[in-house]
């Protein structure tokens, strides 16, 4: 998985152990001296483009929003096989985005560790950093299930013939 993710970001290089998000956990580290791809499980990942540019402008300057942004990443996304449906939202005006992955129906999809990715543009609006925590899901729906009323489930609640009912 490591290496076919690195060949997305066209790096080429030894995999290594690294620390992970705590001093207990490892990640799988991929780099070419200028590019880097930290992998910490599927789907969770941190891709640098310029390590030394990074490093130098990782806190972000101010004024560096994009408004060519959302094609930008678009266009970046689907160019390494990322192709997912989302929206892209202004983290703020340092040149960070947020993408919120979507739902069939369109709603965003997060959980209590996978909320989405981040992006950072440099100052030319080339990707210079993604951060990747989505939620792996099967698109395909599981069933129709209707909805009751607060009343039909308090009765099902209170019905004795029925497994899970009230006992008094």
């Amino acid at each position: 998985y490591v290496r076919a993710l690195a060949a997305q970001f066209d790096i080429e290089g030894e995999v290594y152990i690294t620390e992970g998000r705590s001093q207990e956990a490892s990640a799988l580290m991929v780099t070419d001296g200028k590019q880097q791809l930290v992998v910490n499980a599927q789907n969770d990942y941190t891709y640098i483009s310029d390590l030394v540019k990074y490093s130098r402008s990782y806190s972000g300057l101010p004024g560096l929003h994009n408004e060519n942004a959302e094609t930008i990443i678009r266009e970046y996304m689907n160019a390494r096989g990322l192709d997912f449906n989302f929206r892209v939202e202004a983290a703020n005006l340092s040149g960070e985005y947020v993408l919120r992955p979507l739902s069939p129906d369109g709603l965003p999809m997060a959980s209590d560790i996978r909320s989405g990715a981040r992006i950072n543009l440099d100052e030319e609006g080339n990707v210079l950093s993604l951060q990747m925590s989505v939620v792996d899901y099967e698109p395909a729906s599981l069933g129709s299930f209707g909805i009751v009323t607060a009343e039909e489930a308090l009765q099902q609640l209170v019905d004795e013939t029925n497994y899970g009912g009230s006992v008094e």
